[in-house]
């Protein structure tokens, strides 16, 4: 009887949880093969020429300037918010690009309401996610002390490499 239990316990396993197993396994190989691409490729666009200094790799690695890397950052904003279930209000985008300079910077300036850790996780994710992004300052307020909801006022800036 044991026997028999122990025949249809490794019938069951092998039925219905090996497949599962060897599709989560290759679905992992998958995204690992995806992350070592992406990986190799941050690599060969961050190599800079030999003797460049800090701040010219940092330059080097930064988007060039164009609509498509303004639109990619508030894609990546907007996402952010979206996945703290943080609605952006308002917004306003500003490019500001000196002559001269090798890098400009696209300003963006947001308002949001939500709770203070929905806005504390935005602020985190949304600067996790995209490494030119950076917050410039923050304006936070209340109608009442006993209200839990916040209007917020975020000023991000992007940096972008300058022609």
């Amino acid at each position: 009887m044991a026997g028999a239990l122990f025949l249809l316990a490794a019938g069951v396993i092998h039925g219905h949880l090996l497949p599962r197993a060897q599709e989560d396994i290759a679905s992992l190989q998958r995204a690992s093969t995806g992350l070592r691409e992406r990986l190799a490729r941050e690599r060969t666009q961050a190599a800079a020429p030999r003797g460049a200094t800090p701040l010219a790799q940092l330059h080097g690695r930064l988007p060039p300037v164009s609509g498509q890397a303004q639109l990619d950052a508030l894609a990546r904003l907007h996402g952010a918010a979206q996945a703290c279930r943080l609605a952006l209000e308002q917004g306003s985008y500003r490019l500001e690009m000196q002559p001269g300079e090798t890098i400009a910077r696209f300003d963006i300036t947001v308002t949001a309401k939500g709770s203070y850790p929905q806005l504390r996780r935005f602020i985190l994710r949304a600067l996790g996610d995209d490494a030119t992004l950076a917050l410039e300052s923050m304006r936070l307020s209340r109608q009442s002390i006993g209200d839990a909801r916040i209007d917020g006022e975020l000023r991000f800036s992007v940096f972008l490499g300058a022609p």
